[in-house]
């Protein structure tokens, strides 16, 4: 006979073994809109929609990380219907499913197969989809979801959340109730705390709750850290700054202005070093994040490279190692060196005149190529007697090789970095000069600065998924999102700039080699014969074609042209040109956009040539 009294228990038991091993923030969820962390016309609002027990409208959920989209998607969900949830609700998170067969396939599926199920049954049907991260989807996928939402406006509404709305088509927009949450007040983190605490047994005195309350803005941290504290200590008790410590890192006493702070560090890059546009705000950006790489679980390489000497890489990681934590600065070192000095310290490792020695051992290549995720940055290294030992790599590394990109630095290596191409500054470019004796105390307060901006930072990082460039390649994004996710910390200012930046970087146009220099010789010889600021590119062509012993031969047309000078960062616009009588847009070259190659790739004999 069967002892269903015994299986009752155990179940029982088993559910309460799940319960004690949720997080709170998974184990409390809200069930209904109240509970949710919501400014109190916020709730109002949205309760008014649920008022009939079915929403009037799509709702389009959007704001920050961490302010309760999901939270109140989901409460929404089971407010709206309590019971047989499978039958009403799906769920689809976009980065999960971004195609397009997702909307023919799943959600459509579900729509037919459910509905007709029970309107066979009820003769009625309502149903609710829920996109999490709306965002994802791909432009095809976002048109298809806008005509599911047209299609089956009679019988499912849809609740849309996303961190970036500027992503999200305008036609899904307007069919919705757009709402921006903010992070919840300190009084409703208060209320919600309570509630949970309650229903743990372990109620807090109301002063200490709002103090506790007041330290945090992530709700979910907050609730972790509430959990975790009680659980140790039997009460709330704040958690020391999480600071990674890495060596002796002093903090600048003050609160600091993350704006000024990323400007005063450009400009010193700026002050010394004449680099690439866009460059003196991404190495800014890379400063900033190795003060506070803990928040994130890839660590782009910054690569800097040059094709020769004297192009100021060693000026460049000099100040670098000025502003960076725990810097460890060196022009030659073994693999086990590197391995045995990032596990024991945790640096910021700066490999200078790296093209003497890295790129032909492959145990050096593999040993910065496994630091570049949280969780490969190990190797493994034999005891004797069977014995391991595990090793950490993971730190921020920077790397500066006389080297063309991608063409001579190691793929792995160049498809793991940050790379910024160093130039030789014409003698029109002028900087101050280095007074090493002098860096580290002017220097100092900067690094101060950095170092408590990541202090009191790094939690917010850690939730913050930022907006990429959706052109980028997939590795491209990976290194570029953590610096992405400090400028949009910074501000709306930064972050434009620096995605604006990423693209240009991730995207080095080719190298420049000797038939890149030819064509940019001939171009400007074209300038001074034509005796004009502007040439159309089939001029060009033509005249580049008619010097038979230009590498090139006859072969060239304007699109091989302009790959040959994209490098230099040339590159055709629109003109208006004559042809035959008659006045015609075209593509070609402005005389003012090759200056600056020309005084930097060119002899002094060019440029009296064409003065």
């Amino acid at each position: 006979m069967i002892n269903l009294h015994h299986g009752s228990l155990l179940r029982e038991q088993n559910q309460q073994d799940q319960d004690q091993q949720l997080s709170w923030p998974d184990k409390h969820r809200p069930k209904t809109v109240e509970e949710v962390a919501l400014p109190s016309e916020l709730r109002t609002q949205v309760q008014e929609w649920l008022s009939p027990g079915f929403p009037k409208h799509n709702i389009l959920l959007h704001g920050l990380p961490a302010t309760g989209k999901s939270s109140l998607a989901e409460a929404i969900a089971a407010e709206v219907f309590p019971e047989k949830q499978v039958d009403h609700v799906v769920r689809i998170k976009a980065a999960q499913t971004r195609s397009i067969e997702f909307v023919r396939d799943k959600l459509i599926k579900w729509i037919h197969a459910r509905g007709g199920l029970i309107r066979a049954v009820d003769g009625d049907w309502k149903g609710l989809a829920v996109i999490s991260e709306a965002d994802g989807f791909t432009p095809e996928s976002q048109a298809s979801l806008k005509d599911a939402i047209e299609d089956y406006s009679g019988s499912v509404r849809f609740i849309f959340t996303t961190n970036r709305l500027e992503r999200l088509d305008e036609a899904i927009q307007s069919r919705c109730e757009v709402i921006e949450l903010p992070p919840p007040p300190v009084g409703e983190r208060v209320r919600v705390l309570q509630r949970i605490l309650a229903a743990e047994g372990a109620p807090q005195p109301e002063e200490e709750l709002v103090e506790f309350c007041k330290a945090f803005i992530d709700l979910r941290d907050m609730l972790r850290t509430a959990q975790d504290s009680i659980a140790v200590e039997g009460r709330l008790t704040l958690p020391p700054p999480k600071i990674r410590k890495r060596g002796v890192e002093e903090l600048w006493p003050d609160p600091v202005d993350g704006q000024l702070l990323l400007r005063d560090v450009q400009r010193t890059f700026e002050r010394f070093l004449s680099l690439p546009d866009g460059a003196p705000l991404a190495v800014a950006l890379w400063v900033v994040y190795a003060h506070c790489f803990d928040a994130f679980d890839i660590s782009p390489l910054l690569a800097v490279t040059s094709p020769v000497k004297r192009s100021g890489k060693s000026t460049l990681f000099n100040v670098l190692s000025r502003l960076v934590p725990t810097p460890l600065f060196a022009s030659n070192m073994s693999a086990a060196a590197v391995y045995r000095a990032v596990d024991a310290r945790a640096p910021t490792l700066l490999a200078d005149e790296a093209d003497s020695w890295f790129s032909m051992r492959d145990d050096m290549r593999g040993i910065w190529n496994s630091g570049h995720t949280r969780w490969g940055a190990r190797v493994l290294r034999s005891l004797g007697a069977g014995g391991l030992e595990e090793l950490s790599t993971w730190c921020p590394k920077a790397l500066a090789l006389i080297r063309s990109v991608p063409k001579d630095l190691p793929s792995t290596i160049a498809d793991r970095s940050i790379v910024i191409s160093m130039r030789r500054r014409t003698p029109e470019e002028q900087v101050d000069r280095l007074r090493l004796d002098r860096l580290d105390a002017e220097l100092s307060p900067l690094r101060m600065k950095a170092a408590r901006w990541s202090a009191d930072n790094i939690p917010a990082l850690r939730d913050l998924d930022p907006s990429v460039p959706t052109d980028m390649d997939d590795r491209a994004a990976d290194n570029w999102r953590p610096l992405l996710a400090i400028a949009e910390l910074i501000g709306e200012n930064a972050a434009s700039r620096a995605r604006l930046i990423a693209r240009r970087l991730a995207d080095p146009d080719g190298d420049i080699d000797e038939e890149g220099v030819a064509a940019l010789a001939d171009l400007r010889l074209s300038f001074a014969e034509e005796q004009t600021d502007r040439l159309p590119s089939q001029v060009i062509v033509s005249r580049l074609n008619s010097n038979e012993e230009r590498p090139w031969g006859k072969r060239l047309d304007p699109r091989h042209l302009a790959r040959l000078l994209r490098p230099f960062g040339i590159r055709s616009r629109s003109l208006w040109a004559e042809f035959g009588g008659q006045r015609s847009s075209v593509k070609g070259y402005f005389r003012d956009d090759c200056t600056e190659a020309f005084r930097r790739y060119l002899s002094e004999a060019t440029h009296v040539l064409v003065a």
